[in-house]
């Protein structure tokens, strides 16, 4: 289980490196949800620093959200990155991909890390 969740994390912050949008501080995730075609949404509450992109037009208020396909290995990693951070009361960094291609009006997430 440890040798997974490593794994994962050096995914994550290997492709930190090409991410677009970046987050200069850590956030928690105050709620992951998932729908049933496999788009899932965090949350985030917090002051987010980078450029949200203008399609994110569903990011009003003080919480905000990203969009990933779980569905793909990449999106199954970051799932499982959330859901830990989540249930274990830690913040993450992430990435933004400055595009919404996963849904219309929601930035799509790029990358998640956690650690200090």
């Amino acid at each position: 289980m440890k040798t997974a969740i490593l794994t994962m994390l050096a995914l994550s912050y290997t492709s930190m490196a090409v991410a677009s949008n970046d987050n200069s501080g850590a956030l928690f995730p105050k709620y992951v949800t998932s729908q049933n075609d496999g788009i899932a949404y965090v949350y985030f509450s917090g002051t987010r620093s980078g450029t949200v992109p203008a399609c994110a037009t569903d990011n009003a208020g003080p919480v905000f959200r990203l969009a990933f396909d779980s569905t793909t290995a990449g999106g199954k990693s970051m799932l499982a990155i959330l859901m830990a951070a989540h249930a274990a009361g830690e913040s993450v960094w992430f990435n933004g991909t400055g595009d919404c291609t996963v849904i219309s009006t929601v930035e799509s997430l790029q990358n998640v890390q956690t650690g200090t």
